[in-house]
């Protein structure tokens, strides 16, 4: 292993002096700089990641917007209705090709440990059994794909989700 010296061959630690990456750089500056680059790439990163998370945000707030026009009975308005309908149906899988994830909160019960903002939770005691009622704006979280194989690795919140709550009655 004369390749890497003869001090590290023998175990005595540390790199010898001849082993460079760059011209004139030793490892640990280069290590450095290597660091660096990966914090600016996750930087980066993460805020492609909430860019698209907001344009998400964004279009399923359209889809939803545009919901009253289907009582609209004109095939145009039909064609542009089938053409949102394909947009929200594929959104989910296209954004989970980034790592992104739209939880759907609709129907689940609520709990104050949910990531959600409540738009009505003044109306209620807090005694009440509540779920939630209506969907303003999705959950969407993100688990990095390099992560998304670990044990560690913790789903992060993209854009918290806009919700109404109902009483539930019989509990």
């Amino acid at each position: 292993m004369a390749i890497l010296g003869d001090r590290f061959d023998r175990g005595e630690g540390g790199a010898p002096p001849e082993l460079t990456i760059g011209i004139g750089a030793s490892v640990e500056q280069d290590a450095r700089v290597w660091a660096e680059r990966a914090v600016e790439a996750f930087e980066d990163t993460k805020a492609a990641v909430s860019a698209l998370g907001d344009l998400a945000s964004d279009v399923l707030r359209l889809v939803n917007a545009l919901e009253p026009l289907k009582a609209i009975d004109l095939p145009e308005v039909r064609s542009v209705l089938g053409k949102v309908s394909y947009v929200a149906e594929s959104l989910p899988k296209t954004l989970q090709k980034a790592g992104i994830h739209v939880v759907d909160l609709a129907g689940l019960p609520y709990s104050a440990g949910l990531d959600v903002d409540v738009l009505n939770l003044a109306d209620f005691e807090p005694s009440d059994t509540l779920a939630i009622d209506v969907v303003v704006e999705p959950l969407l979280v993100y688990t990095p794909r390099l992560a998304a194989h670990s044990e560690e690795s913790q789903p992060m919140t993209i854009r918290a989700g806009r919700v109404t709550v109902k009483k539930v009655e019989g509990f």
